[in-house]
């Protein structure tokens, strides 16, 4: 079986209905939506023939001020964003820094660079046998077939303009949802990057396809949108630790996998302690390493980490944020779903909230607390020390 079942004519497929519906269309974020999901599959049509395809105006029969429209409703989702982030920048930073205090801590005795970088090229039937035995752990088995023959995977060349490997485009008004990998092959990074993408896949299918505001807002505006994916990487994790599924490359790519996620919440620290006109600059003409380092330096003590650190790394109140929390959110509800299921009253309560604005007190209401995210991390982290 390969699972690789999506190619240029279904893509083709995708396409063409997706302008047919934004011709008809006369609603406002319909369009903003539908303009949103061809952009994204123009994007996987160029990486997949190697030309530059872009969204067509004429071919979706719109004005030019109708694209500008979609344009700058983005630009104000990004922007309300920002906004937010500094209105609770003082939040940001106690949880991040505090976040930041039980990383270092825990991960003390843990090697870094203890990962590879090749991993054993397991057979088709294997990858799939694994996925659908933690799928099938969840009552999640009607997804195997979904993703795998229904919706359909495509493949895409790994290079430096593509680096993350793999990614959801969702189509909001037909609930339907395509994962892209990038440089695909059947190994345990790609088991759990697809696990990744599953969670995306579940999440948005959760949400209501008449409130296309709100899942524009979810896409551009929120913090919680990896908390639902990175939730499956760490469960499929779990899963593969007490199988003992190639447990030495399982324990690489998590070594790889903590300290990745130890990143981003040491960037939405950085983040924090800059200036609100330093956060805007950030999105507008950006601020170099050094002026990020001279800005910060008096939060730590060893200012050549924090060099090396931000080598290659952008911060940004988008990315940097929304993995930080997909870290924290999903290390506490992995203990309630373990516990009580996707049923539970946890994770229902999350679910019904992600959507919304930012407000730290509901954090208090659904039950997450730093105690239990310390108490998982150490119990997660200490499977690398055995």
């Amino acid at each position: 079986m390969n699972i690789i079942t999506g190619n240029q004519e279904d893509l083709k497929i995708l396409i063409d209905g997706a302008y047919q519906r934004l011709r008809r269309s006369k609603d406002s974020f319909e369009k903003y939506a539908l303009i949103d999901y061809l952009t994204e599959l123009h994007g996987l049509e160029s990486a997949l023939t190697g030309k530059n395809i872009s969204f067509d105006e004429r071919r979706a029969n719109l004005s030019n001020s109708q694209q500008r429209k979609y344009l700058k409703y983005i630009s104000y989702l990004f922007g309300r964003l920002e906004d937010e982030f500094i209105k609770f920048k003082d939040c940001h930073n106690e949880i991040f820094g505090t976040m930041l205090t039980i990383n270092d801590s825990i991960l003390d005795e843990v090697v870094e660079d203890c990962y590879a970088d090749d991993y054993t090229i397991m057979s088709e039937e294997e990858f799939c046998e694994y996925f659908f035995e933690f799928l099938k752990e969840y009552k999640l088995e009607e997804y195997f077939d979904k993703l795998i023959t229904g919706r359909k995977i495509y493949n895409r060349e790994l290079n430096d303009s593509h680096r993350n490997p793999g990614n959801v485009i969702h189509d909001p008004i037909k609930k339907r949802s395509s994962v892209v990998m990038g440089g695909f092959e059947y190994s345990v990074p790609y088991l759990l990057n697809l696990g990744h993408e599953l969670g995306h896949v579940v999440d948005l299918s959760k949400l209501n396809r008449k409130d296309l505001e709100k899942y524009l807002n979810y896409s551009y505006s929120s913090v919680y949108g990896e908390v639902v994916s990175t939730l499956f990487e760490k469960l499929f994790y779990d899963f593969l630790f007490r199988k003992k599924y190639r447990l030495d490359e399982v324990k690489e790519v998590y070594s790889e996998f903590l300290f990745e996620n130890k990143n981003y919440v040491l960037d939405g620290y950085i983040l924090s302690l800059l200036e609100d006109t330093d956060i805007r600059k950030l999105s507008v003409n950006g601020l170099s390493n050094g002026e990020i380092i001279k800005k910060v330096e008096s939060s730590f003590m060893r200012l050549d980490e924090i060099e090396y650190h931000l080598d290659g790394r952008v911060l940004s109140t988008w990315n940097t944020p929304l993995y930080a929390y997909g870290d924290y959110f999903s290390t506490v509800l992995k203990d309630d779903v373990q516990k009580n299921g996707f049923d539970g009253k946890m994770m229902r309560k999350f679910m019904a909230l992600r959507t919304g604005e930012f407000d730290p007190e509901l954090f208090e209401d659904i039950g997450f607390e730093f105690d239990n995210y310390q108490k998982v991390y150490k119990k997660d982290v200490s499977r690398l020390k055995k």
